[in-house]
């Protein structure tokens, strides 16, 4: 009676054993257990046309969202920025948004700066760019072209 006892003990578990090793093995391998296949795909965002003047008088509507924007760029240390226009009394617009642009945006400096340009990317309300001095940032940039001056 009892060597039954033990095997069966023994049986149920190199079974637990079994099952939990296969388990670990099906992680691995990437595969998930038991969890549902999502059905449903989240819808991406709309990209909105918005003035630069309506993103520097409402920059919490924005926040967040991708927008698409022709404004006066200056790229330069410390200042790559987008603005509503070249401005004639200081050398840099005390109202813009800073642009946080890439390698490649960089190294046409000369195509862009001082020109008016399309971007498009997601806003970003709560970084204000170099020492907070900007209403904004454009983040993930992902197009950037110059454009002709919008009235």
């Amino acid at each position: 009676m009892r060597p039954s006892f033990v095997s069966m003990i023994l049986v149920v578990s190199l079974s637990v054993l079994g099952a939990s090793c296969s388990r670990r093995e099906a992680d691995a391998r990437g595969e998930l257990l038991n969890v549902p296949t999502p059905t449903a795909t989240v819808a991406a965002q709309p990209i909105i046309d918005v003035s630069m003047k309506q993103l520097l008088d409402n920059p919490k509507q924005y926040d967040s969202k991708p927008i698409r924007v022709v404004g006066f760029v200056y790229l330069e240390f410390e200042g790559n920025i987008i603005s509503e226009g070249p401005d004639k009394k200081y050398s840099r617009p005390v109202r813009d948004v800073w642009l946080d642009v890439d390698s490649n945006i960089r190294k046409d400096h000369a195509k862009y700066h001082q020109k008016y340009v399309l971007v498009e990317g997601t806003f970003n309300s709560n970084h204000q760019g170099h020492m907070n001095l900007s209403t904004g940032t454009i983040e993930n940039i992902k197009r950037f072209e110059l454009a002709t001056r919008q009235e």
